[in-house]
């Protein structure tokens, strides 16, 4: 169980995973969490976010999913099967139109 509720959250804003986990280690996990973006989930997968987690941080999973509603609820389905695998991320943020209703039935599959 965690003892701390960091406020900060810091941006990863890097595309190699080599560059994410050296920084990582610089970081105490306590003090803040971490935003994982489009650009380095693409790049390193949700890997990236697995080995963040294991480090101890909490995880921002900000992939600004905006799409027709069926494409934004396949994606967020595939990130749901993260937190299903152990990933866990903290946050996953969806951007949602008009047409698209965002139901438990949604996220956690």
């Amino acid at each position: 169980m965690k003892t701390s509720d960091p406020k900060i959250i810091v941006a990863l804003d890097y595309s190699d995973a080599k560059d994410v986990i050296r920084f990582a280690d610089s970081v105490t996990p306590s003090l803040c969490r971490l935003k994982v973006g489009k650009e380095l989930f693409t790049h390193a997968g949700p890997e990236v976010v697995s080995d963040l987690i294991k480090k101890g941080f909490d995880i921002f999973l900000d992939l600004k999913f905006y799409d027709i509603p069926n494409t934004v609820s396949g994606a967020i389905g595939v990130a749901a099967d993260m937190v299903k695998n152990g990933y866990l991320p903290e946050v996953i943020q969806a951007i949602a139109n008009a047409n698209l209703i965002l139901n438990e039935e949604t996220i956690l599959g």
